[in-house]
């Protein structure tokens, strides 16, 4: 009895393994599907330093930037771009320098979406120091962040963090250009991106009090997928992104993937059990047959 009990131990343990071995292939199987997907649906090669986050890959050497101008011009904003303390996804936009004629009043530059263009004004590139362009392009930057990658919950605790009142909303047209937390957020991430002893946040929510926790956010919405990338498909990623955002994911992301692997290590121990049973059921159904007496009938002459 006892070395039955430890045979059906060990099979249970093995298949075990065996399930959670099924479970890892399977998650691996469905990431590089997923993956293989998104560059189908993009036209192009998954690009995995985006979903990895931060590039430390120079900005003026990447394939992905277009800057429209002169060359003097282009040369100017690859160098500004250079600059910045947190390398942009240059895939996510274009540069193009123009006349100020050409831009609102009083306006040195501006962000386009879902276009995903940064018009730059032809006085900030051609007159400024290289450390002003830096900033004007960190906060145009910080206008596609925050349209590409923050969501509701994100802008939401951007506000609260930043002392804005419950039901403001985040970009008001007619509210004053510094009292929008949109326009704030361009400042913030400026004052990250942008080189260090740059200029100071000019919107009413003025200087960082809590630095870190800023940081934290942008470092964690940073991190995770595009949610609506202009000129691509939602993919896989940013639906699943959207879930957990709004099921506040990371608990929820990892009780269901332990969920999964329990159920799956359950279900290869039960399956291995059921498999060894039945097989000494058979034996000793076959070892009885071979001891049971055989008749032998005779037959009459």
């Amino acid at each position: 009895m006892v070395k039955r009990l430890a045979s059906f131990g060990i099979a249970g343990i093995e298949g075990a393994a065996a399930g959670l071995c099924v479970f890892v292939l399977t998650l691996a199987l469905a990431g590089a599907v997923l993956l293989a997907w998104i560059g189908l649906a993009n036209g192009s090669t998954p690009n995995l330093s985006s979903l990895a986050g931060r590039s430390q890959a120079s900005v003026s050497g990447s394939a992905t930037l277009r800057v429209f101008g002169t060359p003097a011009q282009q040369q100017k904003v690859r160098a500004a771009l250079d600059d910045l303390v947190l390398p942009a996804d240059t895939s996510a936009f274009s540069v193009v320098v123009k006349s100020a004629d050409d831009l609102p009043l009083g306006t040195e530059a501006m962000y386009s979406y879902p276009a995903s263009v940064i018009s730059l004004s032809r006085d900030v590139v051609d007159g400024a120091y290289r450390a002003q362009t830096s900033y004007v392009l960190a906060h145009e930057i910080g206008h596609m962040f925050e349209c590409v990658y923050l969501d509701h919950q994100g802008r939401s605790e951007f506000m609260r963090l930043r002392g804005f009142a419950e039901g403001t909303k985040w970009d008001d047209e007619r509210a004053p250009w510094n009292q929008r937390p949109a326009e704030d957020f361009a400042e913030v991430y400026a004052a990250f991106a942008a080189p260090r002893g740059g200029m100071q946040i000019r919107t009413d929510a003025g200087p960082l009090s809590n630095p870190t926790a800023i940081e934290s956010l942008i470092e964690r919405y940073g991190l995770g997928p595009a949610l609506g990338t202009p000129g691509q498909v939602e993919t896989a990623f940013s639906v699943a992104r959207k879930i957990a955002d709004t099921a506040q994911s990371d608990r929820v992301i990892g009780s269901a993937l332990l969920s999964l692997a329990l159920i799956c290590a359950i279900y290869g121990a039960g399956d291995a059990v059921k498999n060894l049973s039945r097989r000494a059921d058979q034996a000793k159904r076959y070892a009885d047959s071979q001891l049971r007496p055989h008749r032998i009938r005779h037959h009459g002459a």
